[in-house]
């Protein structure tokens, strides 16, 4: 087996030597996520990336793969391998909860990782935790007004996406080190956005993402403490919302007629100066297509709230950061209400092309690199 000419052309982040039996055709569509630590078939197999240390990868291949509707969960990164693969519908990789793992997320990041506010036996409002960075930093999380800022996770990784991996999660809000409510049952539902997930497609001859079909590896929003039913814990300050992940194409054709999506998610709200069940606060929006289509994802916030606003998840420009946290309100007194999360930097896309053609006429946020050899 010669690497090089195995699929007809050098390809990125694993040996092509190594990969399975092919599925023959094919089309993945499931109202069931696959997740790439327990996906088992005969033309499945976990590969280690040939750069040195890096996570390893679940690769799927096929003869002529489509896929539709399709959402992929676990903690590795997902390599598709075929001679043509065609997407119809959405296929997103990300965690299927704020907390839960996301496809090569979190790991390896390094100082993009969004950090947390402050956790102190008491305070006049705590910092919001920072949005997690990629290709562009995230935003800071704000303090109570008059203090201190929580410096974002930093932008992190390469353009080549080599290694394949994905984003970063933002910080967790500050809050009470001996709060009066069960902190497990918040935790469990108000942390720190997830980054996006990382994945790759490689085919031999085409890749098409038709019109009304997406290819996302969108952030998720960071939240706040407060949860129906329980209340909230006065003072804290909002979570940072996760960076967009990672979008990687390679064949000798790409043809984009619907969309390649990258995007960071919001912060979340911070907390009033009222009581632990207070007036209710709101957690950023997870990025694109989770939460909205073509736009940023907004920040946590409500009108009958002091808390600072969550910061904007990052837009769709090329190395857009994202939106920091807003200070919590001063009511007099020094009794001030927690920060917003800082929202989640831009994500990674690119399109590499050996011996053909590269059209893109749908959308592609943020902008990819562009390789054609």
């Amino acid at each position: 087996c010669d690497p090089d000419t195995e699929l007809g052309f050098p390809i990125s982040n694993i040996d092509p030597c190594l990969l399975p039996a092919s599925g023959g055709d094919q089309t993945l569509s499931s109202d069931s996520p696959l997740s790439t630590d327990s996906f088992m078939a005969g033309n499945a197999v976990v590969l280690p990336q040939v750069h040195g240390g890096a996570q390893e990868v679940l690769v799927l291949r096929y003869d002529n793969l489509t896929i539709g509707d399709l959402l992929v969960i676990g903690s590795r990164p997902i390599v598709f391998v075929a001679n043509s693969i065609t997407v119809t519908g959405d296929l997103q990789v990300r965690s299927n909860s704020r907390s839960g793992a996301s496809p090569g997320a979190d790991t390896d990041c390094g100082g993009g990782l969004g950090q947390a506010g402050a956790i102190t036996p008491n305070s006049n409002g705590y910092q919001g935790g920072s949005g997690g960075g990629y290709a562009a930093d995230g935003g800071k999380g704000a303090p109570a007004e008059g203090g201190s800022t929580v410096d974002p996770g930093t932008t992190n990784g390469n353009d080549t996406i080599e290694p394949l991996r994905g984003g970063c999660r933002g910080g967790q809000g500050g809050r009470p080190s001996n709060p009066l409510l069960n902190l497990a049952q918040f935790l469990a539902q108000v942390g720190p956005g997830s980054g996006g997930g990382g994945v790759q497609l490689i085919a031999s001859a085409n890749i098409t993402v038709q019109a009304g079909g997406t290819i996302a590896a969108p952030g998720r929003g960071g939240g706040t403490f407060y949860v129906n039913g329980l209340g909230g814990l006065a003072r804290s300050g909002g979570s940072g919302g996760g960076s967009g992940g990672a979008i990687l194409l390679e064949a000798p054709n790409i043809n984009i007629d619907g969309r390649l999506v990258a995007l960071g998610g919001g912060g979340g709200e911070g907390r009033d100066n009222g009581t632990n069940n207070g007036s209710q606060s709101s957690p950023g929006d997870s990025a694109a297509p989770l939460d909205g289509d073509n736009k940023p994802a907004e920040g946590g916030s409500t009108s009958n709230q002091d808390g600072g606003d969550g910061g904007t998840g990052s837009d769709d420009k090329d190395n857009s950061k994202g939106g920091d946290g807003d200070s919590g309100s001063d009511i007099g007194d020094g009794d001030r209400s927690g920060g917003g999360g800082g929202g989640g930097g831009v994500g990674r896309i690119r399109l590499r092309v050996v011996g053909g053609a590269l059209n893109v006429n749908g959308t592609v946020q943020p902008p990819a690199r562009e390789d054609v050899e």
